[in-house]
């Protein structure tokens, strides 16, 4: 997964609130790999949203690359990840299974890189 800096660029209006829910998938890369995609945080102008990955830390993610490099995990598989998440950044998650596209697009379209 190629991580950028736009990730810590994200502005004031779409920086994290912690202690809000979020919206979490949890994704197995070709290689095995966990990562946790938030469908619904944008990350850069070209809509790639934001992603963690633990031994990468946060960046963004291309839909392309999750629709083609990942696919869907179990929760014995996630839960490590999910309590790192939660007891580290202080996330509070809300998990699914797939993204509103909808919902992405508002997002997108809120956002002001």
């Amino acid at each position: 997964m190629k991580l950028n800096n736009y990730a810590s660029q994200i502005s004031n209006s779409q920086t994290l609130k912690l202690n809000t829910m979020e919206k979490v998938i949890f994704r197995k890369e070709k290689n095995g790999s966990i990562i946790a995609v938030f469908p619904y945080i944008i990350s850069d102008p070209d809509g790639n949203v934001l992603c963690y990955a633990p031994y990468e830390g946060h960046g963004s993610i291309s839909w392309d690359y999750y629709i083609s490099n990942t696919k869907p995990c179990k929760e014995t598989e996630y839960k490590e990840l999910e309590e790192q998440l939660e007891d580290h950044y202080g996330y509070s998650l809300e998990i699914k299974q797939r993204r509103d596209y909808d919902a992405y697009i508002k997002a997108w379209k809120e956002t002001t890189l």
